[in-house]
Formats: structure tokens, sequence, C-alpha cells
């Protein structure tokens, strides 16, 4: 877009049109680029990796302290690791 205004000046339809014919060519651009890189190169990336995120969706990071029992503690960091928690420690007394 910036292209287009700044030699729009020079070329026929002025800087105003060739700043929009600018702005949908790079709106398209960035777009069909962003598709293929998070589209196409992701599902390459995710078929044979270890993704963790069931979704696919951008996932945010959660931190859990459960105070529990000791005879509790392994079905408790079983039920994490089930569903996928990043990492499981415990304190110790």
């Amino acid at each position: 877009m910036e292209l287009g205004v700044v030699y729009g000046y020079v070329w026929k339809m002025g800087p105003v049109m060739w700043g929009l014919i600018g702005l949908i060519f790079g709106a398209t651009w960035g777009f069909l680029l962003d598709y293929y890189f998070s589209n196409i190169k992701g599902s390459k990336n995710k078929a044979g990796s270890h993704d963790r995120n069931r979704s696919g969706n951008k996932s945010a990071e959660v931190m859990l302290m459960i105070n529990c029992e000791n005879s509790q503690a392994e079905s408790v960091e079983k039920v994490l690791w089930d569903n996928l928690a990043l990492g499981v420690g415990k304190l110790k007394d």
C-alpha cells in the first residue's frame, strides 16, 4: 500500500487509487501467506509431532496447586497426565 501511494504520484491513476490497489493486494497476499503457514504447513508438522494440544487452537498455560492426602497423590498425578499436563511436581514434607 505504501509503495502504491509513493509511486502513485508518478503513475497515471494517482496515489489514492494505487494506495487502494496496494491495500487489496497486500491484504490478499497476507491472508494467503497466513493460511499457507498456519494450515498447510501446520498440518504437516502436527501429523508426526507430539503436539499436546488436542484442539489445535492456541492454548494458555495454567498452574494448579492441589492439596491432597499422600494416598491420593498417585491418582491425582495420573489424572493430570491423562489430561495432557505439561509437568507434574510433588512437594515433599
